[in-house]
């Protein structure tokens, strides 16, 4: 994790011996090695969070519209998106979509296919010769790892997971939750999914309950004075929320990202990327902009 520099986590363990706040119970979830502070229940927003606690994960009520999903294409999860899963989740609780073959979701994964990295990336062009040449699916958050073929094989390897957990026969390479192309096997099991949780949300509401002990969390980007938070966990939930009317949710931030941070991100000392490259995908994501090849009336 990324933390303010001089803080550390016995600072915040000595705050709460001293007596900073009033009962560990109320506040710490897990054990001191893995300290989540719950600020969920307290009008503490994220910068305050950090502050608070340094050196550990936060837990913090926030508005859906700051939260950014499906990984580089960061759509905003609040009123208005354009995120496919939230369009799919419409019209399902509308009536006019039933089956994967006829929803929005097999739309956005027919016509938003990036083949090269600069294009997911959100670059017009990029510095590195090995990157310039690189599939869309070798490539993530500059300041999440250096770019490569693990990336892809990991992505791989939950897909089939969660798949197959599901009762569904997705092939290891049937593709990625976030972009096209998906196999069919895999966009079924996707509008499952959708189709399962709104069904869910519309019957009984939101509650964090719902899905056990599967908090919603991500990775906190923040400047001097504005923030985003990227869903890691829970990308369905994040982005069904809005329809039916959640508009503050408790999530958990397992990493914090400042943007002045931005020459120690893994792609840049690997020199996938330049500092300048990193903080254009850094600002589009923290303002929730899709990339320039993107259009959303291809299924909107």
């Amino acid at each position: 994790m990324i933390f303010f520099p001089g803080i550390s986590r016995r600072y915040v363990t000595s705050l709460v011996e001293g007596g900073f706040y009033n009962f560990k119970r109320r506040f710490f979830i897990g054990r001191y090695d893995s300290v989540t502070v719950d600020f969920s229940d307290l009008p503490v927003d994220p910068f305050g969070a950090v502050v608070r606690a340094p050196g550990c994960m936060i837990k913090v009520s926030i508005g859906v519209d700051k939260l950014r999903s499906l990984n580089l294409m960061a759509f905003p999860c609040g009123a208005g998106t354009h995120h496919p899963f939230s369009i799919t989740a419409k019209k399902i609780l509308a009536g006019s979509c039933q089956h994967y073959g006829d929803s929005p979701l097999r739309d956005y994964y027919d016509s938003c296919q990036p083949y090269y990295a600069g294009q997911f990336l959100g670059l017009e062009s990029v510095s590195s010769p090995r990157v310039s040449r690189m599939e869309a699916r070798y490539v993530t958050f500059p300041w999440d790892k250096s770019f490569g073929e693990k990336i892809n094989k990991k992505r791989n390897k939950n897909s089939f997971i969660e798949s197959s957990a599901s009762g569904f026969d997705v092939p290891v390479n049937g593709g990625w939750l976030a972009v096209g192309p998906v196999s069919l096997e895999k966009g079924k099991f996707e509008f499952h999914r959708i189709y399962k949780l709104i069904s869910s949300l519309e019957r009984e509401g939101y509650s964090e309950k719902m899905c056990g002990s599967d908090s919603l969390s991500g990775c906190l980007l923040i400047t001097d004075t504005d923030y985003a938070i990227v869903v890691s966990s829970g990308e369905h939930r994040a982005a069904c929320l809005n329809v039916i009317g959640v508009e503050q949710v408790p999530i958990v931030i397992k990493k914090i990202v400042h943007r002045t941070s931005v020459e120690t991100w893994p792609a840049v000392l690997s020199n996938d990327l330049t500092v300048c490259e990193s903080l254009q995908i850094f600002d589009r994501v923290l303002i929730g902009k899709q990339q320039k090849y993107f259009d959303p009336l291809s299924y909107c």
